[in-house]
């Protein structure tokens, strides 16, 4: 949501989607934050007044064990591109979301390769 205006794809709001996961995940939004390395932005981004870039959707994803497709879906939903394999750190964070890892193990991924970290 920028300013009010509802991100929607679907029929679905980026916030709705979220929650949507969230609930299947068992995840309350305080999980959520501690396990995205978010705080307080995470609330804003549920209360559906901010929007996150894409690097905190990526976050967002990890933080929910989110697979590739689901993600793909994610940054869609919130207006960003997909994770592209021909880019060197779209592979890596690919990588790491079909091994299953967490954010800070993704991280570490990225610094090895010599890209910019979440």
């Amino acid at each position: 949501c920028i300013a009010g205006v509802h991100l929607i794809i679907h029929g679905q709001t980026l916030n709705d989607e979220c929650l949507d996961i969230m609930a299947e995940k068992g995840m309350n939004a305080s999980g959520l934050a501690a396990k995205s390395h978010m705080s307080n932005f995470i609330y804003r981004v549920l209360a559906d007044q901010a929007a996150p870039s894409r690097d905190a959707l990526i976050a967002i994803a990890f933080a929910l064990e989110m697979n590739v497709e689901q993600t793909q879906y994610l940054l869609r939903t919130g207006s960003h591109a997909r994770l592209d394999p021909r880019i060197h750190r779209d592979v890596a964070v690919i990588f790491a979301l079909n091994r299953g890892m967490d954010l800070p193990a993704c991280n570490d991924l990225l610094y090895e390769v010599g890209e910019k970290t979440i």
